[in-house]
């Protein structure tokens, strides 16, 4: 028995139970089946964000640049007193920039602007009871990197409007800025002005103590004699200290020419780069010489044996040349060691004098040491004095020179060109976004689609072989050669599937009542008949019976009337009629009877459908849908083979196979399934994979225009 298992479609294949890979074609197909959805999703999108975008109010936005000088005037060591950045360093100058901007934004510039500008005449400060907060808010100011620039912006509606408030921004920043600086200039001015009195005062008062002490007595010595002499000590000092200096750089020179001259080797030592050598023109000599016979020695080497006489003399004359220059450089090492020595007995002695100098001055300072204290008390002063008075005139001076570290580089200018709302990139977005959602409710559409949208979600969904496709006709078609190519394929199709004419007896049925399951039976009937074969049409549908409407025959008298018929007359042949011209029998269903299934499940039926096997070559059972009623399963067991009849975009897939499951266990021979009422045109657009669909030209009858026609190709559908 076939494996019927429902799977999804993204994962296996029904017929084959293999998992099945998705194509391309199966998303274009999807895209394709929704391009009416995808379109108007995308005008509806579009259409908004073009409306949104051309029915905003234009915004523009203009900027005024600001110039600030990190580094502010000095007025004293130590002090900015303009308070404009004394700041050193890159983060100094950050932070400063930094302090700037938050001064632009704040309330006391901001209210500055507000008192500068006629607010009754600003369009956004009409409803606003706080305008300096307002204008704190909207402001936009944002340093320029790696510059000492800042920029300051307003967007607004009117142009003209955030000109005049960001210039007045500007401009009240420079003037406060300016203001700042004098106020620190006057407070800087004050109080080094009063320090500068307190410390007259100070200095006075200790020059007076000094000029008293003048004439005490220390030790038995005057000051004034004390003073002489510490002058003359301290003059001696600095003498044996310059003479000290001296002899120790000499004996440090002669001890490093002494350590290289004794870490040479006795012979063949470069002595020239030993100054105090290279200085002996003896000594130079003999190393000229040595060089002369050394390089005749080499080239007597090259030209002689080792053992040749002249090759013996030479090496004698270089060995005693280098002992010549061993006896020199000896000579030279003792003259140098005597100077050494002379230095070092010098040093010595100079340390001794500098250090009896150094007691006598510690004695002569002993004596002088009050005197020594008030003077330096009113050097201090002294010099303190002088630095606050330089400050004091610096701060005058810079008074009458006082500059602004700031400074508008460019007001702003009226803006030509809106920069809100931006609507290319709006419509662009609202395309995209059209675009993106079109296709999103496309997808979206087919995932709730649980229906049958072509012949192959049959094979696919339900494992069932295609053995035709029925178009939908049109409304007003008088042309039905596709209709009657499509049952040309459904007839076909069952006759190979009949095993040789061995299974007559076809149920075919549907899921769901209006799938065209009684019209595709009369159908099937007249095109089987059109060869000359006999066909019984069995309308077992009797519950809502419609072949007499199809086939034209009389409902009155049929099917229920011989199962409930006395045994006498129990002849089923007297209620067959013959449709129209054709081999067709035709058997209504009769009147309703309120238990179908106790009629059809019972011997007189199942005798009924043997005997028509023998008689006709074909018997064609309608019944009612299989979804909810048992009537179709119960005919099931008495059919050879069963064919399902699919709506196009209609039926929930899910029911269909459930449907199918409860015929199978009744019987296994579903030979396959009808898709019915397709719109080809409208569903495949022409170019449908599909190969079983083609057009074909044919002439009109009345215009002799030639047209394309849509048909089925029953050598390839089924």
């Amino acid at each position: 028995m076939r494996n019927t298992r429902m799977v999804s479609p993204n994962q296996y294949d029904a017929q084959e139970g293999t998992p099945r890979e998705v194509h391309l074609r199966d998303y274009w197909k999807i895209l394709w089946q929704g391009r009416l959805k995808i379109a108007a999703v995308f005008i509806v999108v579009v259409g908004f964000a073009g409306f949104h975008a051309f029915m905003q109010t234009p915004i523009y936005e203009t900027t005024a640049t600001i110039e600030v000088q990190p580094k502010g005037t000095r007025m004293a060591a130590g002090q900015d007193l303009s308070g404009m950045g004394a700041g050193v360093g890159w983060f100094a100058e950050e932070k400063y920039h930094n302090t700037q901007v938050e001064i632009i934004k704040s309330r006391d510039v901001a209210q500055r602007v507000i008192e500068r500008l006629d607010v009754t005449n600003i369009s956004r400060f009409e409803e606003v009871e706080d305008p300096a907060d307002a204008l704190r808010m909207s402001l936009q100011v944002i340093p320029r990197r790696e510059t000492g620039l800042i920029e300051i912006s307003l967007l607004g509606a009117d142009p003209h409007e955030i000109v005049e408030i960001v210039n007045a921004v500007a401009d009240a920043y420079v003037e406060r800025n300016i203001e700042k600086a004098e106020d620190r200039m006057e407070e800087a001015f004050g109080t080094i002005k009063q320090q500068l009195l307190v410390f007259e005062a100070q200095y006075e008062a200790a020059e007076e103590e000094r000029i008293e002490s003048l004439s005490t007595e220390a030790g038995g010595m005057s000051i004034i004699s004390v003073e002489v002499q510490k002058s003359v000590i301290e003059e001696k000092l600095r003498a044996l200290n310059e003479e000290l200096n001296r002899v120790d750089l000499e004996s440090l020179g002669l001890q490093k020419t002494l350590d290289q001259v004794r870490s040479m080797p006795s012979r063949g030592a470069d002595l020239t780069n030993i100054p105090e050598l290279a200085e002996d023109l003896t000594l130079a000599g003999l190393m000229e010489q040595r060089g002369k016979i050394e390089r005749d020695l080499e080239g007597a080497k090259v030209d002689l044996k080792p053992n040749h006489p002249d090759v013996d003399r030479l090496e004698t004359q270089l060995d005693s040349i280098d002992q010549r220059i061993g006896d020199r450089r000896m000579v030279i090492l003792g003259s140098i060691q005597t100077r050494f020595e002379m230095f070092q007995d010098r040093e010595r002695s100079l340390r001794k004098r500098i250090r009896d100098e150094e007691a006598f001055s510690l004695e002569v300072v002993k004596n002088s040491s009050e005197y020594a204290k008030k003077k330096s008390k009113a050097d201090i002063k002294e010099r303190v004095l002088q630095t606050i008075d330089k400050a004091l005139n610096e701060v005058q001076l810079g008074s009458q020179f006082l500059t602004n570290n700031v400074a508008v580089l460019d007001h702003a200018k009226i803006p030509q060109w809106p920069v809100k709302p931006r609507k290319k990139v709006i419509v662009a977005i609202g395309a995209l976004l059209g675009l993106l959602m079109g296709v999103g409710v496309a997808f979206f559409v087919d995932y709730l689609d649980n229906t049958f949208r072509d012949p192959e979600d049959l094979e696919k969904y339900l494992g069932l072989a295609v053995l035709a496709v029925v178009p939908k006709m049109r409304d007003g078609s008088d042309d039905d050669r596709g209709l009657r190519e499509a049952y040309q394929s459904l007839r076909t199709s069952v006759i190979f599937s009949s095993l040789n004419r061995q299974r007559k007896v076809i149920l075919i049925t549907s899921t769901a009542p209006q799938e065209g399951k009684s019209s595709t039976i009369a159908n099937l009937a007249r095109v089987l008949a059109s060869s000359g074969e006999r066909v019984a049409v069995l309308d077992c549908d009797l519950r809502r019976p419609t072949q007499h409407k199809h086939l034209k025959i009389e409902r009155g008298r049929g099917l229920t009337n011989f199962l409930t018929a006395p045994i006498e007359e129990r002849d089923w042949k007297i209620y067959g009629q013959r449709v129209d011209s054709t081999t067709v029998d035709a058997y209504a269903a009769g009147p309703i009877p309120p238990s179908p299934p106790e009629l059809l499940s019972g011997d007189r039926f199942k005798t009924m459908v043997s005997e028509m096997r023998r008689e006709y070559d074909w018997v064609l059972i309608d019944s009612p849908p299989a979804a909810s009623l048992a009537d179709a399963t119960t005919l099931a067991g008495v059919a050879d083979m069963l064919v399902l009849v699919v709506k196009h975009n209609a039926t929930d897939r899910d029911l269909v196979y459930k449907s199918l499951q409860r015929l199978r266990s009744f019987n296994e021979h579903v030979v396959g399934a009808v898709l019915n009422n397709v719109d080809l045109e409208r569903t495949y657009n022409r170019d449908y994979y599909y190969a079983g669909y083609y057009y074909e030209d044919r002439e009109d009858d009345k215009t002799g225009k030639t047209k394309k026609k849509l048909r089925v190709d029953k050598s390839r559908v089924g």
